[in-house]
């Protein structure tokens, strides 16, 4: 967690409590001279120091820094940032100009004839990285003819009439920018009859593909020397002779100069002269002031003053060997360049960069603990019976929210009905998914019971008049719809808020809700509500014969209202094997306003004194995650945000990978990080899709997305996010229902949720369209991302046969679940145990999906003070 204040402080004259307090104590003496020499100018020129100014903390991971680029020459044997990197980082000095607009930098899903079509048309800028070493050339207007820049060399290489298909061809293979696996399994498409001579040509360089490996030794290409005519140094262009490009000064710094290459294309706008033998550069200026603000803005990184608003960004956590590092700059050869090139420019005030150490230096002393870290700890094997339907009981509070309300509530239950809703399990609970997973993991116990009831819920809501209203806020994640029981009892939890929110409801709604409380009534421990005897139980007979109580429990029982009114409490502990039952031993309800009165009360008797200790240690908790009203016509109004941080569908791509899996099925080189990215957000997504049963549902699918809860005062406002990912309102209440005066929620659109049958059908069909043909790829991501859809859409036992996955082949019957599950365990549990220096443990896995399929990936308000 980034601390913004020093949470511990030195006692007198002892030890240094951290690692910075020592490094101040030794530099503070022999540095605080230089320190002041260094603050001169900007004393003389009345600009204020950094903490005098509000200061901001950008947070954001940067892949591209000034620490890679002011290093000695051989410090970094290789770079590993890319062109997209720096483009990313010089961004906010560059606004008005799109550095990745019409540059190719990635694969595009086309044949080469057509790429290369699509390059020469659009005039295009096209990056390349062969055997880590970046490259880029350059269509020049009209057409048929480009340049070409290596990093290595200074002169700008110009290419025309087949020397430039041939080189365009080659750069493009090899780079894999196109679809290779089209030549391969097409060959008369581009040997033919009808293939013409660019088809013939892309053949012939991709039989050879592997044998060139640079563009060098590529045969058949001619290059011509085509100096600039330029008379002033812009940076992208040597100092003492600026017709010819500036080179690499470091062996890592490639990617760098492939964007300074950039730079002079997009700003400068190169044009071929009117004899052909040199290049104009058609806006020097533009070139110029855009290379100064990129020279500056390296200077300022770390420390960046806004001198009209008189505040300060700071971007202090961006590298973990910021301290290390930072002097390294002094042997530096692009210092030198970027500060003598201001200097040549006579800008003034040319940043000391110096400074920026100072004041990191500053922020860290002031901070002190920058990060904050749980306790990380291996929890071992899971505790479950592998091949049986047997959940394991939960005995304590301790970790019962973790598994009882979150990824684990359908393989752990609580030791006894009452148990599961101890007042210590639900005071724990932040979001309403996890009370809703409470309820339905509570009711699992009682489904061979409770099935007549609950069953065919989802239709009997829809037949219902007004009884739809908030039914899009209960959908369902991915991993429950493949278990009829999940679907079933999912849909009746959303039943129960709606009979208890709504005055008026369909008679056969409120006799389904009517018909499971009267089954759960005999497993419920009532208190007999009286200050002489709360410690006393009734009977059930006694419950069910107090008509106003009873009453209430039949129409509301787990419901948010039932809760409100009702605490239960019992001890932390449970012993399975006690044979007595009183209120020492279970959890028992009581009234709220009972225990309210009687939790500071002093009682002589040990029993009722147990009890009021422990309504003192939980009322006030659990009374602030469920002591909120819901409203049955709270409305909110929906909107598709443009500007304020939300984006849509950024992550959900499941059509897109779907779509690519269809297309390359027989592509045996088709990889994850193809298909996905590199961001693991893009397979949380995908692999956590949200679902709803409608089968009469236009469209197959609805729009979605987190909401803005207001939960200001009328002195003060503050929006809450409901259903968004790393966040959370801290009640149970469902936040659509959130009763709040005058508050009207925002729904923002940011994904899709499918309807069941309609993604089915989907997946339905791509698997038939297979034709029985195995996915040719082996990526075990791929194939995993597969096996799920096809778990969770019942698909597994009609399309097993299509995957190419290594413990398939071992099961001895491949349709059986059952099996298949066993075989999984075991190698979940392989991997457990000999992999002991992971700390990424299995259980916070599957809390990451279990939050991920409940809410929404958005980029909204990332708290800077995050762990």
């Amino acid at each position: 967690m980034i601390s913004g204040e020093s949470e511990q402080q030195n006692d007198g004259d002892g030890a240094p409590e951290s690692v910075l307090e020592a490094m101040e104590v030794d530099e503070h003496e022999h540095e605080h001279e230089h320190d002041e020499l260094l603050y001169a100018d900007a004393r003389d020129s009345h600009m204020p120091r950094p903490s005098q100014m509000q200061c901001e903390l950008d947070c954001y991971p940067y892949t591209f820094t000034p620490l890679l680029l002011f290093a000695p020459s051989s410090y970094f044997d290789k770079g590993y940032s890319n062109y997209n990197s720096v483009a990313q980082f010089f961004s906010p000095v560059l606004p008005h100009v799109d550095m990745t607009h019409n540059v190719l930098f990635d694969r595009k899903n086309m044949l080469y004839d057509e790429l290369i079509d699509y390059v020469n048309k659009n005039e295009m800028l096209v990056t390349c990285c062969i055997d880590a070493h970046f490259t880029a050339f350059q269509v020049l207007p009209g057409g048929n003819k480009g340049l070409y820049y290596d990093p290595l060399k200074s002169s700008l290489y110009r290419v025309s009439g087949e020397s430039y298909l041939r080189l365009l061809a080659f750069l493009l293979l090899k780079c894999n920018y196109g679809d290779s696996q089209h030549i391969q399994d097409n060959q008369e498409h581009y040997t033919g009859m009808t293939a013409g001579h660019l088809r013939h040509l892309i053949y012939k360089l991709w039989r050879k593909i592997n044998f060139v490996t640079s563009p060098t030794t590529l045969g058949g290409v001619q290059w011509t020397h085509t100096p600039m005519n330029l008379e002033r140094w812009v940076l992208c262009n040597d100092r003492r002779n600026p017709q010819v490009m500036s080179t690499q000064q470091t062996s890592n710094t490639c990617y760098f100069q492939t964007y300074l290459f950039a730079i002079l294309c997009k700003v400068g706008k190169p044009t071929l002269s009117r004899n052909g033998a040199s290049i104009d550069v058609s806006d020097a200026k533009g070139l110029e002031h855009a290379t100064a603000c990129i020279s500056r803005f390296l200077l300022e990184f770390f420390v960046q003053t806004k001198e009209s608003v008189l505040s300060t960004v700071m971007r202090p956590l961006t590298n973990s060997n910021f301290v290390v590092d930072f002097f390294r700059y002094k042997s530096a050869p692009y210092y030198e360049t970027m500060t003598t090139y201001l200097t040549y420019l006579r800008q003034e005030n040319v940043p000391q960069y110096e400074l920026q150490y100072r004041d990191v230096m500053q922020y860290y002393r002031d901070t002190k603990y920058l990060h904050k870290y749980s306790k990380f700890t291996l929890e071992g094997a899971m505790m479950s019976t592998l091949n049986t339907k047997l959940l394991q009981p939960v005995t304590g509070t301790d970790d019962a929210v973790s598994k009882l309300c979150r990824s684990d509530y359908y393989k752990f239950e609580a030791c006894n009905f009452m148990f599961g809703w101890n007042s210590a399990i639900v005071h724990r609970i932040s979001s309403f998914c996890e009370f809703n997973a409470l309820r339905k993991n509570q009711l699992l116990r009682f489904y061979q019971v409770l099935q007549p009831a609950v069953q065919q819920c989802n239709s009997a809501i829809a037949k219902a008049k007004k009884a739809t209203k908030y039914r899009d806020y209960y959908f369902m994640p991915a991993f429950e719809v493949g278990q009829q029981e999940l679907v079933d009892i999912h849909h009746y939890t959303f039943l129960i808020d709606i009979c208890s929110m709504m005055q008026q409801v369909d008679s056969s709604l409120v006799n389904r809700v009517h018909t499971v409380n009267h089954v759960l009534a005999e497993h419920i421990f009532f208190s007999t509500q009286k200050r002489n005897n709360y410690d006393k139980f009734v009977s059930t007979e006694q419950f069910r014969n107090s008509k106003k109580i009873y009453r209430f429990f039949l129409d509301s029982f787990m419901s948010i209202d039932y809760l409100r009114n009702y605490i239960p409490l019992g001890f932390s502990d449970i012993n399975p094997k006690e044979k007595e039952i009183n209120s020492l031993t279970q959890t028992v309800f009581y009234t709220t306003e009972l225990m309210r009165s009687q939790s500071y009360r002093q009682e002589y008797e040990f029993e009722k004194e147990c009890i009021n200790q422990m309504a003192r240690s939980n009322l006030r908790k659990y009374l602030n995650k469920v002591d909120e009203r819901q409203d049955d016509q709270k409305k909110y109004s929906v909107s598709l945000k443009i500007g304020s941080g939300y984006t849509f569908s950024k992550y959900n791509t499941l059509m897109h990978f779907l779509n690519v899996a269809e297309c390359y099925w027989g592509n045996p080189d088709l990889g994850n990080i193809q298909v996905f990215g590199k961001d693991i957000r893009v397979l949380l997504a995908i692999s956590c899709q949200k679902i709803f049963h409608e089968k009469d549902h236009k469209g197959g699918f609805y729009y979605y997305g987190p909401f803005e809860v207001s939960s200001g005062s009328s002195y003060s406002s503050n929006t809450d996010l409901d259903l968004a990912v790393a966040s959370t309102i801290g009640t149970a209440v469902p936040g659509i229902s959130l009763q709040k005066k005058g508050n009207t929620n925002q729904l923002v659109i940011t994904d899709k949720v499918f309807e069941f049958d309609y993604l089915q059908e989907i997946l339905q069909g791509m698997f038939s369209r297979a034709q029985g043909v195995q996915f040719k790829s082996d990526n075990e991501v791929l194939n995993l991302c597969l096996l799920s859809l096809m778990l969770d859409f019942r698909l597994y036992e009609e399309h097993v046969g299509l995957l190419k996955l290594g413990f398939l082949q071992d099961l001895q019957h491949m349709t059986d679940t059952r099996e298949l599950q066993v075989k999984v365990a075991n190698l979940i549990y392989e991997f457990d145990r000999k992999n002991s220096t992971d700390y990424v443990t299995r259980r916070r896995v599957e809390e990451l999906l279990f939050e991920v399929s409940y809410k929404f990936l958005v980029n909204k308000d990332f708290p800077v003070h995050s762990s």
